[in-house]
């Protein structure tokens, strides 16, 4: 009778847990994510680009991890012409570090089709050089580590407007992946095609962090020298 009683018991505690788990789920997939914490990621993603930014849905699946779809980033002189439009970015969190170490690891970041308008305005001057003034450094108690970015499927409009005529060329099938090592070392392996000069990039290598030195290789086939001369 005590064994029954108990076993009774364990299967209340199983079945409480099991629909906590269940209205957690459904809180956070359909209340807290796409509603809460998509407005709150598109205010920081504009303070740190200092750009217009739009997410269409972010939530968590199961095999994916976080997914925010349909991010569209506006330009910064027009804010109604994009800068960028990402399909999808899906990425996973190591939730133990965060209590122990406060890290935020994140095995890899996925962004899969995504399509980016990059213009040199002058000889020293892109349509992103703001970037790289700007201070993204923020006291914070938590580290975020990642260890792999990975791209996919992606696209470049590239447009030199500080030559007359402006010079422009369309990367096709962006596959790139950048990983960190035990060691220290960033390696990374890109691919894409030149879509007018009909010809395909390679280029991989790695860069040690302790030693700063950079080793890499690139390669292109087809490439017509004189159209570009």
């Amino acid at each position: 009778m005590r064994d029954m009683k108990a076993f009774k018991k364990f299967l209340f505690i199983v079945f409480a847990i099991f629909m906590l788990g269940i209205i957690c789920y459904f809180y956070i997939n359909n209340i807290f994510l796409p509603i809460k914490f998509r407005h709150y990621v598109e205010q920081r993603t504009e303070e740190l680009l200092g750009r217009q930014v739009s997410i269409g849905k972010l939530e968590f699946e199961i095999l994916k991890g976080f997914v925010v779809s349909d991010i569209a980033i506006q330009k910064k002189s027009d804010d109604t012409k994009l800068f960028a439009k990402i399909d999808e970015v899906s990425f996973n969190i190591l939730f133990a570090p965060i209590f122990k170490s406060k890290k935020i690891i994140i095995p890899t970041i996925r962004i899969n089709d995504a399509v980016v308008f990059i213009e040199r305005l002058e000889s020293d001057k892109w349509n992103f050089s703001d970037l790289f003034i700007k201070d993204f450094k923020e006291e914070s108690k938590y580290t975020l580590l990642a260890r792999k970015l990975s791209i996919s499927d992606s696209f470049i409009n590239y447009a030199d407007s500080s030559q007359k005529p402006v010079l422009e060329e369309f990367f096709e099938n962006i596959n790139l992946d950048i990983t960190l090592s035990i060691q220290k070392k960033i390696t990374f392996l890109a691919e894409t095609d030149l879509r007018l000069n009909k010809s395909k990039l390679l280029f991989n290598g790695d860069y040690d962090l302790d030693l700063k030195t950079l080793s890499s290789s690139i390669s292109i086939n087809n490439f017509d020298i004189k159209k570009n001369c």
